[in-house]
């Protein structure tokens, strides 16, 4: 079944067929019991007619059964030995018992004779079966002894001489069942009612807030994933509500960022696009061009081109991070010796020899759980945007320590600073204000720093003033291990 409702009706339904089931097959077994009985009789009263001077005992013992002879007035006038018969089981019943009986659940009731059974029953002379032969009609009949515990079996049949009467015992076993034939349907009855409140109860409380839920899915995003009444559940309806509404936000999230980034790539690629294409038709619309005018379109375009060409660049180089970011997996890294580390590596590039750079590490710094590749991408980010700006103080500062709650890593250089009015944008995509004589980058650094920060659960926070520089700032929540006190590391 693809529907749950369709389900939660089967249930219901097999909920209710269990006890019918239970009682078919008792019944059905109740019948073919005494069809089993009424064969077996039915042949005794025949040998008993057919050799009417035969011993009456001898015929007893070999069916197991009772055996009466009568006359026309329902006198009896010959019978076999009634002690000798002896209750049967059938197979089920007697495997039933035994099996109970191995148990410690045998019920010493079942030890209840024929001839207890057999009284109860009344006079031969008054039992309707007797009469019914007595008029011509042959009759089987059973009987429940008032105790419960045995079934006995009669068939009488009219002769020549009057009427042959014989009977058979069965202790009940499984065929208690007959018994609770009422009580099972009462059973029913109640499941019934049972089953269609839980259909009910099921049905709103359950399946039909997933029907909203999936109908809503499918309007989405005209309709909101969930209302009020299903967010505020406590149970698995409601957490299931919530973290649809979650996924929403973060779909929405992705389709606004990648809105974003078409915009930015828009207007990044504009103004190269311009100048290539200004330069074109220069190209074609001056007659005679110098071997000057030449060089300068040639240099636009140039310049143009290879703007684009780093804005690519750095465009992938963002998205393979985010991927990585994705798929990657956090891991527990010495800090203080990944920072020695990436210092060194600036330290040894001749590109640097003017600037003096020093990393300096608090005692106890310990490792710390990072995706390496990408937090090592921001830090270069920070470093790089701090090595190229111009000042009469060419120093560059690392620092890292930890707090009671975090690990805040910071660069501090000695540039023109940054302005109140460009630290909210310098982390947008592709946005870049770079002091004069400094060669323009593609406006993506700080934005790799910002999306490395923010999937590590972390934040940037800036400190600077005009003139003074600047101090960038990664502050990452300590989800680390403590170390032993480091000694402070000065280079």
């Amino acid at each position: 079944m693809r529907s749950v409702r369709g389900v939660l009706i089967l249930g219901s339904l097999a909920l209710v067929a269990l006890p019918l089931g239970i009682a078919f097959i008792a019944y059905t077994y109740e019948l073919w019991i005494e069809r089993r009985y009424e064969a077996n009789l039915h042949e005794a009263v025949q040998e008993v007619a057919a050799q009417p001077n035969a011993d009456l005992d001898g015929f007893g013992r070999r069916y197991g059964a009772a055996i009466w002879v009568l006359d026309r007035f329902g006198r009896v006038s010959a019978d076999s030995n009634l002690d000798e018969v002896v209750p049967e089981y059938s197979f089920l019943g007697g495997t039933v018992e035994r099996t109970l009986a191995m148990l410690g659940g045998g019920d010493a009731a079942t030890t209840e004779t024929f001839v207890e059974a057999d009284r109860l029953v009344g006079p031969l002379e008054l039992r309707p079966e007797i009469r019914r032969a007595l008029a011509g009609e042959s009759k089987f009949f059973k009987r429940v002894s008032p105790f419960g515990q045995t079934v006995v079996f009669y068939f009488a049949a009219p002769s020549s001489t009057g009427v042959i009467y014989v009977a058979k015992a069965s202790h009940r076993g499984v065929r208690r069942l007959l018994n609770m034939r009422r009580e099972l349907i009462k059973v029913t009855l109640y499941q019934t009612l049972f089953a269609l409140l839980a259909a009910l109860v099921f049905g709103r409380f359950l399946v039909r807030p997933l029907e909203d839920l999936a109908g809503a899915a499918k309007l989405y995003p005209a309709r909101p994933l969930g209302n009020e009444k299903l967010l505020s559940r406590r149970d698995e309806i409601g957490e299931l509500a919530r973290s649809m509404r979650a996924l929403a936000r973060d779909l929405d999230d992705k389709r606004l960022a990648a809105a974003n980034l078409g915009a930015d790539i828009s207007h990044a690629f504009k103004n190269p696009l311009a100048t290539i294409r200004a330069s074109t038709e220069l190209l074609e619309s001056t007659k005679e061009l110098t071997a000057e005018k030449r060089r300068l379109i040639a240099s636009s375009i140039d310049d143009a081109a290879s703007r684009l060409q780093g804005s690519i660049e750095s465009l992938m180089r963002l998205l393979r991070l985010e991927t990585t970011m994705f798929e990657g997996k956090a891991e527990y890294v010495d800090y203080a010796e990944l920072l020695t580390s990436l210092v060194g590596e600036y330290q040894a590039d001749p590109q640097w020899d003017s600037m003096s750079l020093s990393l300096q590490t608090e005692p106890g710094l310990g490792s710390v759980r990072i995706l390496k590749q990408p937090w090592i991408e921001l830090l270069r980010n920070f470093l790089d945007n701090a090595l190229i700006q111009p000042s009469t103080r060419r120093e560059v500062i690392i620092y890292a320590r930890r707090t009671q709650d975090a690990i805040v890593t910071a660069v501090r250089d000695f540039g023109p600073g940054v302005s109140p009015g460009n630290r909210e944008t310098i982390f947008r995509r592709f946005f870049t204000h770079r002091p004069p004589g400094v060669t323009p980058g593609t406006g993506l650094g700080l934005s790799i720093v910002q999306a490395v920060a923010a999937a590590h659960g972390g934040r940037i926070e800036i400190e600077s003033q005009p003139g003074q520089g600047a101090e960038f700032r990664v502050i990452l929540p300590a989800l680390s291990k403590p170390a032993t006190p480091l000694p402070q590391r000065s280079h």
